[in-house]
């Protein structure tokens, strides 16, 4: 088994390695493994990603987080071409990361799930990751500038889902209609706003927050509205009345007695203490 070493592939004293591969250009290794991790995401066409003894297809937008240790290869799937971008680091970073925010590194680069854990972008959000890859790729290859990266990149997947936390096994639709409603045009439509950023039937969408969140499409959109009246609140001057607005509600005392509810304040008393200074 071919087995692939970082020192082989980084320059000395650098702490990462960043690659844009383009299967028309790019030789690319059999099946394989590795003494580092690395995340690669699909930036054009479609390739068949093999791992273990399971093969999956992967489109534009596919984002994979490959542990130490995992057995893998890929091959273009498609007459399109296939370019992808690979980002491969020293597993001890990977420790450090995981036991200082196992929440969140502990589920990219789970140690216990038998699949590598993966998610796909919808293309804004894959622009908005290619485009901090470009920043880190001017940087020097420290590893300040990788931890920034990875840090952004966890939170774009983990931190900005309105709060809720999905299970492993929980489909991508969900994961990106979840990073989708904390946007006003959206949750200011209710929960027809997250249908629409599901592109699935409300029955079926109502099903999934149910068997993955125990919860529903309207608690989520309440969620959304509630962070956003928040940071608004914190962070602006904009009357109450406009923040309501703003957040879909046309009725400021429905307003009121839904942010108390959440937050166990007026909005008044929630951007005085907000204010104080420390």
């Amino acid at each position: 088994m071919l087995q692939l070493r970082l020192r082989d592939r980084v320059a000395v004293g650098a702490a990462y390695q960043l690659v844009k591969v383009s299967a028309d250009r790019n030789a690319l290794p059999g099946l394989h493994t590795h003494d580092y991790a690395e995340v690669f995401w699909i930036d054009h066409g479609r390739c068949r990603h093999s791992i273990g003894p399971t093969a999956q297809l992967l489109g534009p937008g596919a984002v994979v987080f490959i542990r130490p240790g995992d057995c893998h290869r890929l091959r273009p799937a498609g007459v399109e071409g296939l370019g992808f971008t690979n980002l491969a680091f020293d597993q001890g970073v990977l420790r450090h990361l995981r036991g200082r925010h196992e929440r969140f590194f502990g589920r990219l680069y789970d140690p216990q799930a038998e699949l590598p854990t993966a998610y796909t972008l919808e293309p804004a959000r894959l622009a908005w990751v290619q485009e901090r890859a470009l920043r880190l790729a001017a940087q020097p290859a420290e590893g300040f500038f990788l931890e920034h990266f990875l840090f952004e990149l966890a939170g774009v997947l983990l931190g900005d889902q309105a709060g809720a936390v999905l299970p492993a096994d929980a489909p991508d639709w969900l994961r990106n209609a979840l990073l989708r409603i904390r946007e006003p045009e959206l949750f200011c439509q209710g929960a027809r706003g997250l249908v629409q950023a599901a592109g699935r039937c409300h029955e079926h969408v109502t099903r999934a927050c149910r068997r993955y969140l125990d919860t529903t499409p309207t608690q989520l959109i309440g969620q959304a509205r509630m962070d956003h009246a928040a940071m608004r609140l914190r962070l602006s001057s904009a009357p109450i009345k406009q923040i309501a607005r703003e957040c879909g509600y046309t009725n400021p005392a429905h307003f009121y007695e839904v942010f108390r509810g959440r937050f166990g304040q007026s909005p008044g008393e929630f951007r005085r203490i907000s204010r104080l200074p420390v």
